[in-house]
């Protein structure tokens, strides 16, 4: 397992070799942690380490943007008020960014935003064929019981038509 230390903010990019330097996903909030578990479960492990891996890019050119001009960032030049200004800049950063990469992994596993919740859309699918088929079957069941000669024909035809449409919405599912 990849050990991931915390930036801390007496710490410079200048006293830390870029080797050691490891940073952001250890010390974050639950929110942060319970997206990280989310980015887990729908992408894995190789989804993970290159979120970090990003975070730990964004915060190392922050060091140095902040590095090379610290008064556009309104700090002095020691490094506890640059450690400082990069930790506040790489905070309102990181929850959004693990935010868009989890509603992209959700949009790629088939989840569709509605009224604010994520939904699958086999849900939809779900509904919408048990609702053609609650409609349908009531005729075609009185059809078949019908006792007129070939009365039974239209709901034969109503079933296989159900039945049909039902392989092509699922088709359609798999397909996606």
């Amino acid at each position: 397992m990849k050990a991931v230390l915390c930036y801390h903010p007496d710490l410079s990019t200048r006293e830390i070799p870029q080797a050691k330097q490891r940073t952001v996903i250890g010390c974050t909030g639950k929110l942060e942690k319970s997206l990280l578990s989310e980015i887990r479960q729908l992408g894995g492990e190789e989804r993970v380490s290159g979120v970090q891996g990003a975070l730990e890019a964004f915060q190392t050119a922050l060091a140095d943007l902040v590095r090379q001009n610290p008064q556009r960032y309104g700090v002095g030049d020691e490094p506890k008020s640059q450690g400082r200004i990069v930790s506040q800049l790489l905070d309102s950063v990181r929850t959004s960014f693990l935010q868009q990469t989890r509603n992209e992994l959700r949009r790629q596993a088939g989840y569709i935003r509605v009224c604010g919740r994520w939904v699958h859309r086999a849900v939809f699918t779900f509904i919408g064929f048990g609702f053609l088929l609650a409609g349908l079957l009531p005729f075609c069941a009185v059809s078949l019981m019908s006792t007129a000669a070939w009365g039974w024909l239209p709901g034969a035809f109503g079933f296989a038509a159900a039945v049909v449409l039902g392989i092509w919405i699922l088709s359609r599912i798999r397909s996606n």
